[in-house]
């Protein structure tokens, strides 16, 4: 069974000799999915990262998308995300095999993503739209972590960086601040970003792919800011991050300093993310939005 190229990298990277045992296993874990979930499974998606996934025909005909999780990976969290969510403006499960962590999704159609609208005003209003529906309440039992628990990553990784210790401890401070005015907390998408928000032609712009964290629903607004690709290049960057500032703020009720706050928080744990993972990673969003920061205290 072919796997992909950055599949295999990343899990092998990621969880060493166990991670490589995991994709010598993934074609019985495939095969079992098609028995007991009634479906064909075709070719990978080559762009997909730690997990398997790749489109499928149920019975009926109607496609659908088989997403396999390496079983210490975020899969789990997803799974609890996606059933708060309960389709509220996310894709649902539509069936799901626990003991190999593997769930077959709806498939979103046509699905173009968000980095499809070249105006970011536009973009940016349609993400707010989708971030004032989509959080929901925690349930009962979870194992979902809390945006708190995430910020321990910058910990995690010691000095052995190159990431300023002064911009560290001020997204720690800025984290606390923020935490001690919450009105509430949410299960959040956590890792919603313009390739994250895809539209359907029967319901309209939804996500995918969450990661599943608890918070502050202002917290949603991180990942959009260091996104789309590229983004971190724009000479012009600063005033698109305070249009997109103003859009969030605005739809979501909230103030221009919360939202800039929760962005700048968000890209420096997306930053030692990825120093902890050994995989590239650029301070030119979080800069600014610290830049942002001081003129909008």
């Amino acid at each position: 069974m072919y796997i992909p190229p950055k599949l295999s990298t990343a899990v092998t990277n990621r969880w060493n000799d166990k991670g490589a045992k995991w994709l010598e296993e993934l074609p019985s874990i495939v095969n079992r999915c098609e028995d007991r979930m009634r479906i064909t499974v075709g070719t990978p998606f080559e762009n997909a990262y730690c997990n398997f996934v790749a489109e499928a025909k149920r019975p009926n005909g109607e496609s659908a998308i088989l997403k396999i999780g390496y079983p210490a990976s975020e899969i789990h969290t997803e799974i609890q995300a996606l059933d708060a969510f309960n389709g509220q403006k996310s894709i649902k499960i539509l069936e799901r095999d626990n003991e190999t962590c593997s769930i077959l999704l709806e498939k979103v159609e046509p699905g173009y993503d968000l980095t499809t609208i070249k105006d970011d005003e536009e973009a940016t209003t349609i993400a707010a739209e989708v971030m004032k529906v989509l959080p929901a309440t925690p349930p009962t039992q979870h194992t979902l972590p809390t945006v708190t628990k995430w910020l321990d990553v910058t910990e995690r990784i010691g000095d052995d960086h190159d990431i300023p210790r002064e911009l560290i401890e001020k997204a720690r401070a800025t984290h606390h601040a923020l935490e001690a005015t919450k009105s509430c907390e949410r299960v959040l998408h956590g890792d919603l970003h313009h390739e994250n928000i895809l539209y359907d032609e029967e319901r309209g712009w939804l996500t995918i792919d969450p990661q599943g964290v608890i918070g502050d629903p202002i917290c949603e607004v991180g990942a959009f800011f260091y996104n789309p690709e590229g983004i971190s290049q724009n000479p012009n960057i600063e005033n698109i991050f305070m249009q997109r500032a103003t859009i969030f703020a605005e739809t979501l009720q909230t103030n221009i300093s919360r939202v800039i706050g929760r962005a700048f928080v968000q890209s420096v744990i997306s930053c030692c993310w990825s120093v902890e993972n050994n995989e590239e990673y650029d301070i030119v969003c979080v800069r600014t939005l610290e830049k942002l920061i001081d003129r909008n205290s």
